[in-house]
């Protein structure tokens, strides 16, 4: 919780927001199936002030689920849901998916991202690297999917907050957002 909410308080990813206009932003956590919950309620990310207060809710929260299953395509059909529940119409829906495994309980993700990628969704993930097999390899093979879609590695807890907000410009990145079908 600590790198997300020190990437929100980054001055570039601050500034990549205010220009872009504001986005729209949550936080959920998950682990195996039914082991899902929003975290974070959505919230209106248009000016530093929203942007850092997001950054204290996501700091405040406590781990959720210490379970060692990972079932990554349920997370997607949670994140799926959340979204529709979002209050404000958005121009792009993008899906971020952190872990550092490969699924290993639930619904296949390949065939959710499919859908969801059907559905005008993009998916984009963030592997902590360690565990063997590469859970890399395994995002890129069976998660990513849509326009621009992309993974991003960090090589152990101690640098996320680097990978994190790296992933963050580049989804925020005027390029990322002209990417279209």
């Amino acid at each position: 919780m600590e790198g997300l909410a020190s990437a929100f308080r980054d001055k570039a990813v601050l500034d990549l927001i205010e220009v872009s206009g504001g986005v729209m932003a949550t936080v959920t956590q998950w682990s195996g199936q039914g082991d899902q919950a929003q975290t974070v309620p959505w919230r209106f990310l248009q000016d530093r002030g929203a942007t850092l207060a997001f950054a204290d809710e996501i700091q405040a929260q406590r781990r959720s689920y210490f379970g060692a299953y990972t079932a990554t395509g349920d997370a997607l059909l949670h994140a799926a849901a959340v979204s529709a529940t979002n209050p404000t119409p958005c121009r792009r829906k993008v899906i971020d998916v952190s872990g550092d495994g490969k699924g290993n309980r639930g619904t296949a993700p390949r065939a959710v991202s499919d859908e969801l990628v059907a559905q005008g969704f993009t998916i984009n993930a963030l592997a902590l690297l360690g565990a063997r097999p590469s859970p890399l390899d395994f995002y890129v093979r069976d998660v990513i999917g849509g326009p621009g879609a992309f993974a991003e590695a960090a090589d152990g807890f101690d640098v996320y907050a680097e990978a994190i907000r790296r992933k963050i410009l580049r989804e925020l990145s005027p390029a990322f957002a002209m990417v279209t079908e």
